[in-house]
């Protein structure tokens, strides 16, 4: 199943999503674009925290001028906005949650869809949101909290960004191993987890990223139970994927 098929975004509907948590955001973030643009629809990718140099997805690199971005977006039909005044050699740094919400919600309207990375991880499998995180603006339709599965059933100190917040949440401790009751507090807390700050009426879904055999047990465990719970969950490996909508 595609993302957008999962998602429910449906043809000539516009879509605000964000994609938050660890292990595949970068790589959900593009995919999704891809596939929203592959339909025909104007699609604009940004992060409202900050992405490597070198993570742009082979896209075209525009500033927040409205007119380089149609101009991007009626050529490319999809395109990487950045704030320019704010990127370094390493880093790209994008909207601030104002930034997004004018850009999606300023006339004349720009895109059918913005595709929004709106965590940091610092390319951790896992990880627990600080106060200041995640970075969603209030107009999202759509929220994806990605887990890498490479963090289950390991040590949470190994795997995960801020694991002392990791641990706490999931209700183990740093050394303890990741189990699935562990990653689904983490991933459904709207408190302090993943599904923190999703805009009241927003999708908000789960994608269990990177499942290998070793991880496929586990996950299924974690898809159990995040679907028993009615949170829809996609999982991605290389059998194909397991769905719940």
């Amino acid at each position: 199943m595609s993302l957008v098929d999962w998602l429910g975004i449906e043809a000539r509907t516009r879509s605000c999503t964000a994609v938050v948590g660890a292990g595949g955001k970068t790589t959900t973030t593009f995919g999704l674009a891809a596939e929203l643009a592959d339909r025909g629809d104007r699609t604009i990718v940004s992060t409202t925290t900050k992405m490597g140099r070198d993570q742009t997805g082979g896209l075209v690199v525009v500033g927040l001028d409205r007119t380089a971005i149609d101009a991007a977006l009626g050529q490319y039909g999809t395109c990487l906005v950045v704030d320019s005044s704010r990127t370094s050699d390493r880093k790209i740094s994008g909207l601030t949650k104002s930034e997004a919400s004018q850009l999606w919600l300023g006339e004349p309207r720009l895109a059918m869809h913005l595709v929004l990375e709106a965590d940091g991880a610092r390319k951790h499998n896992v990880k627990a949101p600080a106060p200041h995180e995640p970075v969603i603006p209030s107009v999202c339709t759509h929220v994806i909290a990605v887990i890498g599965a490479d963090a289950l059933n390991r040590v949470i100190e190994d795997q995960a960004h801020r694991p002392l917040r990791v641990a706490a949440v999931a209700g183990l401790r740093p050394y303890d191993r990741l189990t699935a009751l562990g990653a689904w507090r983490l991933l459904t807390d709207r408190q302090l987890g993943s599904a923190k700050d999703v805009p009241a009426g927003a999708w908000f879904g789960v994608l269990i990223n990177k499942v290998t055999p070793t991880q496929r047990d586990i996950a299924n465990e974690l898809f159990g139970l995040l679907t028993e719970g009615g949170t829809p969950t996609l999982v991605s490996d290389f059998s194909g994927a397991k769905v719940s909508r």
